[in-house]
């Protein structure tokens, strides 16, 4: 028996408040944050975007904002302006709690 099994069924989808901004440098990217996903469920739903945004993306580790049990927020991050797309992706998926600031 693997020690670690029980660890990873242990796991949980937590949503918080889902936040997108958008940051106006010289090039626009979309931000998403308030996910506490699992790492593959992450690339999952970045796969998912990169395509239906036709553009690049990434996840990074936001350690400022660490949840009641020390786990890690991640921010997904988005080339281009898609604050539409991603927040109808997320309503789809029962994210009702979804604000969009900047």
């Amino acid at each position: 028996m693997n020690p670690y099994e029980n660890e990873e069924e242990n796991k949980q989808t937590i949503v918080r408040k889902v936040e997108i901004w958008l940051d106006n440098g010289k090039k626009k990217q979309t931000f998403i944050s308030g996910l506490v996903y699992p790492m593959e469920e992450l690339k999952e739903h970045l796969k998912f975007l990169k395509k239906k945004v036709a553009g690049n993306g990434s996840i990074k580790e936001n350690e400022e904002n660490k949840n009641e049990n020390n786990e890690i927020e991640y921010i997904i991050q988005l080339q281009g302006s898609h604050v539409e797309i991603v927040q109808e992706y997320f309503k789809s998926k029962g994210i009702t709690d979804i604000s969009i600031r900047g």
